[in-house]
């Protein structure tokens, strides 16, 4: 389970940094510094469509996690919270004070 967790925290980082990234449709011709994008490793589309499907893959991934993790906590009894801290009521209750502190010294009492 918490591996799951883990990975749904990775898969919601990434896909925020993923569609952060990527332009919006209409400033697709000044993409890649004016235009020039025809000189690049993955030609003038390839890096939108290869950011679109990587994107497409993270969705995914968060999606079954977030379902998974749901069935998950639905099948058991207790809250994500109950796992992470205990509450007041399951601490145990601290022991009764029988001795009484000893009274301060009166100024009287010391001349």
């Amino acid at each position: 389970m918490a591996f799951l967790t883990v990975l749904h925290v990775l898969a919601a980082l990434l896909l925020i940094g993923l569609v952060l990234i990527q332009d919006s449709k209409g400033a697709m011709g000044g993409s890649f510094g004016g235009g020039g994008a025809t000189n690049s490793i993955l030609g003038p589309t390839g890096a939108p469509h290869f950011l679109f499907k990587l994107t497409r893959y993270v969705v995914l991934i968060f999606a079954v996690t977030s379902l998974l993790l749901s069935k998950f906590t639905a099948e058991s009894d207790e809250s994500a919270l109950d796992r992470v801290a205990p509450t007041a009521t399951s601490a145990p209750a601290a022991p009764a004070q029988t001795e009484t502190p000893a009274a301060a010294p009166t100024p009287e009492a010391t001349k």
